[in-house]
């Protein structure tokens, strides 16, 4: 009976076991069907691609025929919430990786650096939002659009005082000979700009084609008459010069040198026009002596200012991370210590190129005597104007002094051109030497030979330019394709 008795226990304990391990099996496949219907997990998949409950719409460990509970609902939402973050993460990431490998636009100080300026005369990296081209194009557009307004309001202007028919018989009737000495001295102000360019970048690099400064110098008249304060002209030259072979610190300190010597030139030729001038000026234009004030302090301003980026060596570093500190806080500089460092790297040159043209006393007279030739050239046109309009008897000396005075004046007025000002001065000192009758054309034609033409031609230099740098790249695509 004792050995019954023990099996008998023995056979409750097997059953009990039993039960247990059928229990713990059912909790089991109940915890891994739970686990398969969790959200966002995928290790359970439906032939197509698809999960259990996105097929059944319904939990996957729920019995046949029960809806899926609201937990199943939530967790394909967040499932696709999921989804959706990655791969906004994704292409991010793929962008990221995509401007890495770019070039980066403001390594403008990078010695040999092609790529330092885009192409079109604006910044690689735009405001968020919009694309630097066409950030580029507005500008360049508004630029063109002020001109167009101003040339329209001077012709409006020109014929609200004898009519239309009036003014073209005053344009008719221009002598043809000293309207082609007036053409002939705006193209010899070109011509000059290039051999100013050229005499500097020989002493600086040693050889550089005449085609290439004259080309440097029109982009540069272009640009200046385009954009307020006449500031995009200096930027565009420095790009033209880079693409040409030199490197952006010494193509910098050639343009600062150059800015030096015109400014130079232009102060002191505007001071000796008031010395000579101010009996005649001061008599019968009204506030001379302070508009006189007010261009000249403005000048001297900034010939002291670029005279001591020049020289000292811990200004300009300090002006440098100033502007690069503040184009970073803006966004314009995604990368500011990369680009201050370039730009370090090319101050190097800079100033030492800077030494050189001080230590180079003919080339930089030639620069100055060449400079001053080319400001007679620009301050005869009026004067040859005047005589095409079959007037004499105005000292040419005073008329020369009249235009030396109106540039400094006009010198920065910030509207692209100094449209409004320039004619305003042109009306009030040159209505001493012209008649009434011929004022308004004579405005006219002098306004079209120093500022129009100036944006006829380098707008088409530029656009040749443009051509050419775009076929050379499609050849250069071209030959590496075939490669």
């Amino acid at each position: 009976m004792t050995e019954n008795r023990h099996a008998a226990k023995r056979g409750d304990s097997n059953e009990r076991q039993g039960a247990c391990g059928a229990e713990n099996t059912g909790r089991d496949g109940a915890a891994r069907k739970a686990e398969a219907s969790a959200p966002g997990n995928r290790d359970l998949e439906a032939p197509n691609g698809r999960d259990m409950e996105a097929l059944y719409g319904r939990d996957a460990g729920a019995p046949r025929g029960q809806s899926a509970p609201k937990r199943g609902r939530i967790g394909r939402l967040l499932g696709l919430f999921s989804a959706a973050k990655a791969g906004a993460a994704a292409n991010a990431e793929a962008k990221a990786k995509a401007g890495a490998e770019m070039p980066d636009s403001r390594n403008a100080g990078a010695p040999g650096n092609r790529n330092s300026v885009a192409p079109n005369g604006w910044d690689a990296v735009a405001p968020r939002g919009q694309s630097a081209p066409k950030r580029g194009r507005i500008g360049r557009l508004l630029g063109l659009f002020s001109a167009a307004a101003a040339m329209a309001a001077l012709v409006w202007f020109a014929a609200s005082a004898d009519g239309l028919s009036g003014l073209l018989r005053a344009l008719a009737g221009i002598d043809g000979r000293w309207f082609a000495a007036a053409l002939l001295a705006a193209a010899l102000y070109w011509l000059l700009e290039a051999a100013v360019l050229q005499t500097l970048t020989l002493r600086a690099s040693g050889a550089y084609r005449f085609a290439n400064s004259a080309r440097t110098g029109v982009v540069g008249l272009f640009y200046n008459a385009v954009t307020p304060f006449a500031t995009g002209g200096q930027p565009m030259q420095l790009y033209a010069m880079s693409k040409s072979g030199l490197d952006v610190g010494v193509a910098g300190s050639i343009l600062l040198t150059k800015s030096i010597i015109y400014q130079t030139c232009l102060t002191a030729m505007a001071v000796a026009s008031v010395a000579l001038g101010s009996g005649f000026f001061a008599a019968r234009v009204p506030y001379f002596f302070a508009l006189v004030a007010a261009g000249l302090a403005l000048n001297l301003l900034a010939v002291a200012a670029m005279h001591a980026l020049s020289a000292s060596g811990r200004l300009s570093g300090a002006v440098s991370r100033f502007a690069v500190s503040i184009l970073g806080k803006t966004r314009l500089v995604r990368r500011p210590e990369k680009t201050l460092a370039a730009i370090q790297g090319q101050l190097g040159l800079f100033h030492e190129c800077s030494d050189r043209f001080g230590k180079s006393l003919p080339a930089t007279l030639l620069a100055y005597a060449l400079t001053i030739a080319q400001f007679l050239a620009y301050f005869s046109v009026p004067f040859c104007i005047y005589r095409s309009f079959g007037l004499s008897g105005a000292p040419i000396l005073l008329m020369l002094c009249a235009q030396s005075i109106i540039m400094m004046i006009t010198a920065f007025i910030p509207s692209p051109g100094a449209s409004g000002a320039a004619e305003g001065s042109f009306y009030v000192f040159f209505s001493l030497f012209f008649s009434a009758a011929s004022l308004m054309p004579a405005m006219l034609v002098w306004r079209f030979l120093t500022y129009y033409l100036n944006i006829i031609a380098g707008g088409t230099a530029c656009a040749l330019g443009m051509a050419k740098n775009g076929a050379a790249a499609e050849l250069e695509t071209a030959a590496k394709k075939a490669a």
